[in-house]
């Protein structure tokens, strides 16, 4: 299985790689992680290759909501990368809050579907 690599996502989160270039890269494992999301009680499984540490910051969380309110990303796609960064070691946030804020982005039978509201919300702080 072909992983998402966390230097992808960080160039992406830093607009060195372009959107249709990094949902190319992620489709298969995102359509993988799709089909696993509604089994109740199952994992979906995110492949990350940790060939790299990210220190994820407000800006860098921005051009996530940015992507998805201009439905650049499906919440099937926000909610693999929200994962992989939650899951992966090699991931540092810039602060509590905003890990709390990325926390509500990720698995729909947890916090509920993702929605524009939601990820307004995170853009708001992320802007404040």
């Amino acid at each position: 299985m072909e992983a998402m690599k966390l230097s992808q996502l960080k160039s992406f989160l830093e607009q060195k790689l372009e959107l249709e270039n990094f949902r190319k890269n992620i489709d298969k494992e995102v359509a993988d992680y799709k089909k696993q999301l509604p089994k109740k009680g199952a994992s979906s499984e995110v492949f990350l290759e940790a060939d790299t540490d990210l220190y994820l910051t407000k800006p860098h969380l921005s051009e996530l909501c940015n992507h998805y309110l201009n439905n650049g990303l499906s919440a099937d796609e926000l909610y693999y990368i929200v994962d992989a960064l939650l899951l992966s070691e090699n991931v540092a946030f810039e602060n509590e809050k905003l890990l709390e804020l990325t926390e509500t982005m990720t698995d729909p039978y947890v916090n509920g579907p993702v929605t524009k509201l939601v990820v307004r919300k995170v853009l708001d702080y992320c802007l404040s």
